[in-house]
């Protein structure tokens, strides 16, 4: 074997080296590290030692820039010193380029090891970090230890070195989360794209999200359409409203909404029903779960969990009843409406003319999913929860039916008044001209 054979196979070898230090590092910078938790929580050793690879940037990097910058002072050294020399003597033989044989053959050699360099050394070992990274940096992780451990005084000469440097320009970590919502919101939709995650999977993902957004306005039954039973009433005239209503839970009251009583559950009158005997109301009542106006949706399924109930009235500043939710609004907002005669009905409904028949009452985010907005003017100060509130507000007044506004480049007619209360909206896409 010549010497030009030996050089060549030592620059390769160099190369090569070069191309595990970046593959490594990738990989380990690239790897998540929940997998890695999960597999070291299984016994892995070799996940062990990559999450303390992971958790000590500095430290590693610092390691892996010893390693790169020695290969690279000695491919140099190696080509400057000897390959360059071989090619200009082969290039003084050419009458045309003798007078600059040794700058060309120089550069020659810089050009077609820098070449290799960067796609055997960098970019296909990278490309393969990437791909794999997890599965890389557990056969890696041991190495890159090792050599962490032989040349430590150097490689914490320069972890403090940059963390000097770092803290004299006064660099402060990111404040911002590692993972964001919208991070996660973006490997779901991925997720689903590749197959991984199911559409229906992805949805009910996308609405625990959102309900962790909402306030309980925006789930509840508001005051005006409660339906509650009088402590007045016969036990036949609050028979009719249970039948009549197809609801599990009521209010009682006395005489009106504010005079609460108490919540009963049809189960504990089932039994005098179906006997057709007269009952006290009041003795079957169970104390109600009160929970301010402004609630996060979330914080009241934590309230449901720690008091056993499953309705919850919703009350003002002025201890007045604004609404009232069930454990079941709250798991619709996440599964979607549940088949029942009473939501038989739906929020919205499109028309052979290509008008969209609204509730007033629909919530703002039924509204925003069904015509694809991403926000309302407004919502940021949790003015409005329905689509009538937003319009009440955009039009600073209780409008009259026939009434026409534009916003968010939607029309809104006023089809139908229930009183002060928006009932029906005609909604349609206004045309650009």
């Amino acid at each position: 074997m010549d010497n030009v054979t030996l050089e060549l196979i030592i620059i390769l070898i160099l190369i090569i080296a070069n191309g595990l230090f970046a593959m490594s590092e990738i990989a380990v910078i690239s790897s998540r590290k929940t997998r890695l938790e999960n597999m070291a929580r299984k016994g892995n050793l070799k996940s062990k030692t990559a999450l303390d690879l992971a958790n000590s940037p500095s430290k590693f990097l610092s390691t892996v820039q010893v390693g790169v910058t020695t290969i690279s002072v000695i491919t140099g050294a190696v080509s400057g010193a000897t390959l360059g020399k071989r090619v200009a003597s082969v290039l003084r033989s050419v009458p045309l380029l003798a007078e600059y044989a040794d700058v060309l053959g120089y550069t020659l050699v810089v050009a077609g090891i820098t070449y290799f360099t960067l796609v055997i050394g960098e970019l296909v070992p990278k490309r393969v970090g990437m791909n794999n990274p997890e599965k890389i940096a557990l056969k890696v992780s041991g190495s890159m230890k090792a050599l962490a451990k032989i040349g430590s005084p150097l490689v914490a000469l320069l972890s403090h070195s940059t963390d000097f440097v770092i803290r004299f320009l006064k660099l402060r970590p990111p404040s911002e989360p590692n993972v964001t919502e919208e991070e996660i919101r973006m490997l779901i939709s991925q997720g689903n794209k590749v197959g991984v995650i199911e559409k229906a999977e992805q949805d009910i993902l996308e609405s625990v999200f959102r309900l962790g957004d909402k306030r309980v306005e925006a789930v509840m039954t508001p005051r005006t359409k409660i339906v509650w039973l009088d402590v007045n009433s016969t036990s036949d005239e609050n028979k009719k409203i249970i039948l009549e209503s197809h609801f599990s839970h009521f209010p009682v009251c006395d005489e009106n909404l504010d005079n609460l009583k108490g919540i009963v559950s049809i189960k504990e009158l089932y039994y005098f029903h179906v006997q057709g005997r007269q009952y006290d109301i009041k003795t079957h009542v169970s104390e109600p779960l009160f929970i301010p106006e402004g609630t996060r949706a979330l914080k009241l399924l934590d309230r449901f969990k720690e008091s056993g109930k499953s309705v919850a009235i919703v009350i003002n500043e002025y201890g007045g009843v604004e609404g009232l939710v069930t454990i079941t609004d709250l798991v619709e907002e996440v599964l979607g409406e549940l088949s029942r005669q009473d939501h038989a009905e739906p929020f919205a409904k499109k028309r052979e003319d290509g008008f969209w028949l609204v509730d007033g009452m629909i919530p703002v985010d039924e509204f925003k999913r069904i015509f694809k907005l991403e926000s309302l003017p407004g919502e940021e100060d949790e003015d409005f929860q329905t689509l009538g509130g937003f319009i009440m507000l955009k039009m600073e007044r209780i409008p009259k039916e026939g009434e026409k506004m534009e916003s968010v480049g939607l029309s809104f007619e006023i089809l139908d008044m229930d009183g002060n209360r928006i009932d029906k909206v005609l909604v349609q896409s206004v045309k650009k001209p």
